[in-house]
């Protein structure tokens, strides 16, 4: 990276972030028009900077900016600015936040193009960027990475679990830059992450309701790339957007770029070896990756019991595959649980269930109900009908059920305060009282009827312990996870495959 390119802290970061603060204020209508406005001047402090500001915002709006961007330097926000090779301007902004220290270290990044939303750690992507980013840090690089997603979530797990210094990149305006909420939900999901010695944040934005959330992404691992001294490719897709920028990058500039070689990507990765990618390999040298099918059927080949049914009146709660974190389980203890090939790390819906029995507690959730208030979804149809009901739904990326589930008795379940789920319009959602809007669903919609799923839930999280086992029944798919359910847990299981 030429020095040109090289981030340099300002003195004074008043007017940039009294800019962002002024945004803040605006409508979204209001912050644009002022934004392209700006956006014409190299310097935010140019001579007339002060009456652009005034023909076009209120004095209400500009003392209020003057006191959240005095608040943002008492927390110490800055700004850096560098010289990148964008194509969009003379300059980028950044605003920041932690240790800027480590902007004066050799950087790097590990970057993966975009993985399917279930993750499996047998993949080998995984343990491949865990040794890359170990590698780095033993080199002392700050590693840039970002949040959000799973590659650069686990790039950054395993920089700040190995004492590293970590730049984050993010898409979005910084946490501590928006409102309380905004920030502690942050800090909830981030906050092993986000270590004051060993972190500093930075965003481009200092305003993004009128940025396209794509565009954002781009632009993000754009950044990524081209604050980075050396890159490694671990698992770039030929002809996606990561291929794209890092042979934009090659041919631009210099940087050490390294790509990691199977017997089985080469074809994937000739053209950055081309423009001059150097191979590299960590770990072992032929990796067999496992497979993720946007849309593979697992169920495709397995033969569902029709015939089988419960010894009694039951409600179902069907367990399905969950799409990172356990609920109550932490990014930063998910992450570690891939690396370590826990037993239960792919989070499958047997997983699931397993979870439930160690725990001997269902969660609520507020995914896809109205309100958004936490409850447990059941069914009272027999399992024959519940298997002809086993669809995958493209739009949810997961299928409607999954061959695993905890059956209780119904009689204890409603008197626990289980009530059937009430299927209606809008019409009939107005009229339910707070009390009971954790039972509305739609009736139909354009996925289809959801009556069929004859639902019932139940308010709050559910203490199994509070249920005899001898009123409970769990559903598996084969007879090994039968066996087991019924030896360590003392439950009965039935297999629901032929």
């Amino acid at each position: 990276m030429d020095s040109g390119s090289l981030p340099k802290i300002l003195e004074n970061p008043q007017p940039y972030l009294f800019i962002a603060a002024l945004l803040s204020q605006l409508n979204q209508s209001a912050a644009h028009k002022l934004f392209i406005i700006l956006s014409q001047y190299n310097e935010y402090h140019a001579d007339h900077f002060t009456d652009v500001i005034e023909k076009h915002v209120k004095q209400a709006s500009i003392q209020k900016a003057c006191q959240l961007s005095d608040l943002w330097m008492k927390k110490q926000v800055n700004v850096c600015i560098s010289s990148l090779n964008l194509g969009d301007g003379d300059h980028q902004v950044f605003f920041g936040y932690g240790n800027w220290d480590n902007l004066k270290a050799n950087r790097a990044c590990v970057i993966s193009s975009r993985k399917h939303k279930t993750i499996n750690p047998k993949d080998a992507w995984i343990h491949t960027t865990y040794e890359a980013v170990q590698f780095l840090i033993q080199e002392s690089y700050s590693l840039v990475t970002s949040l959000g997603n799973y590659a650069y979530e686990l790039s950054a797990y395993t920089g700040i679990a190995s004492n590293g210094k970590v730049i984050f990149i993010l898409d979005t305006l910084l946490p501590i830059m928006q409102t309380r909420s905004v920030f502690q939900s942050f800090m909830d999901k981030y906050k092993e992450f986000i270590d004051p010695k060993n972190a500093l944040l930075l965003s481009p934005f200092p305003y993004t309701p009128f940025i396209n959330r794509h565009d954002r992404y781009r632009y993000r691992d754009e950044l990524v790339i081209e604050l980075s001294d050396m890159i490694i490719a671990i698992d770039i897709r030929k002809g996606g957007n990561m291929e794209s920028l890092i042979s934009k990058t090659l041919q631009q500039r210099h940087p050490k770029v390294k790509v990691f070689i199977t017997q089985s990507n080469v074809k994937e990765v000739e053209h950055l070896l081309e423009l001059g990618a150097k191979p590299c390999r960590f770990g072992e040298d032929i990796l067999d990756y496992y497979n993720h099918k946007l849309g593979l059927n697992p169920y495709k080949n397995i033969k569902l019991d029709t015939e089988i049914d419960l010894d009694g009146d039951y409600l179902i709660h069907f367990t399905r595959s969950c799409q990172g974190p356990w609920p109550g389980q932490s990014v930063f203890e998910y992450y570690k649980s891939l690396v370590n090939k826990h037993d239960n790390a792919e989070h499958t819906a047997c997983d699931t269930l397993k979870r439930i029995l160690d725990e001997r507690l269902i969660r609520a959730s507020t995914k896809l109900i109205r309100g958004n208030i936490p409850c447990i979804s059941f069914t009272e149809c027999k399992l024959k009908d519940i298997f002809n009901l086993i669809l995958w739904r493209k739009g949810l990326i997961r299928w409607t059920f999954e061959p695993y589930g905890i059956a209780i008795d119904k009689e204890v379940l409603t008197t626990l305060g289980a009530m059937p789920a009430i299927y209606g319009n809008e019409t009939d959602w107005k009229k339910l009282s707070d009390e009971q809007k954790f039972r509305f669903q739609l009736n139909k919609s354009s996925a289809g009827d959801w009556s069929t799923e004859k639902e019932w839930r139940f308010p709050l999280d559910l203490n199994l312990k509070a249920i005899p086992d001898d009123k409970i029944r769990i559903i598996v798919q084969f007879k090994e996870e039968a066996s087991y359910i019924r030896n360590d847990y003392n439950v009965i299981a039935l297999k629901c495959s032929r």
